[in-house]
């Protein structure tokens, strides 16, 4: 569905999910839902050791906190996890949107898991407005910013 973005009735459509999703959130908000989901999901998955060392070498490659640079640029994010893991990489990301699925913190309303790894494999401004509008909830527990 939403693999050619080209179009200008998808964009203002894709514009329109995002706006209407995020617009009672401010960025910081949405930042902070983002970074909590993921380290919830990368910690249940992988554990504190092995968080620590998918962050040391994503971290390494993007100079900068990665789960900010999923937030800047979710294709960025794979490719830099996916220079770390090979092929691994994929199997990984699927894990870690079933785990968010199943978890309630991504909408899965109009965006499927394999839709959520062609946007993260694809990158470009609609796949990121589209993976920011797709997670939901609070930062629960997460206080301060990046």
């Amino acid at each position: 569905m939403f693999s050619h973005y080209t179009g200008e009735r998808n964009k203002r459509y894709c514009i329109y999910l995002y706006l209407g999703r995020t617009l009672h959130r401010t960025e910081e908000e949405l930042k902070n839902v983002i970074r909590y989901s993921l380290s919830k999901a990368f910690e249940s998955l992988l554990g504190g050791n092995g968080l620590y060392v998918l962050r040391f070498h994503v971290e390494r490659r993007l100079d900068m906190d990665m789960y900010e640079a999923f937030y800047e640029d979710p294709h960025k994010f794979y490719k830099a996890v996916e220079d770390f893991l090979g092929e691994g990489a994929e199997a990984l990301m699927r894990l870690i949107i079933a785990w968010l699925i199943q978890n309630g913190y991504l909408e899965v309303a109009n965006l499927t898991a394999d839709n959520f790894m062609k946007l993260l494999k694809e990158g470009g401004e609609m796949a990121k407005i589209m993976i920011r509008s797709s997670f939901r909830g609070e930062s629960k527990g997460v206080v301060g910013g990046w």
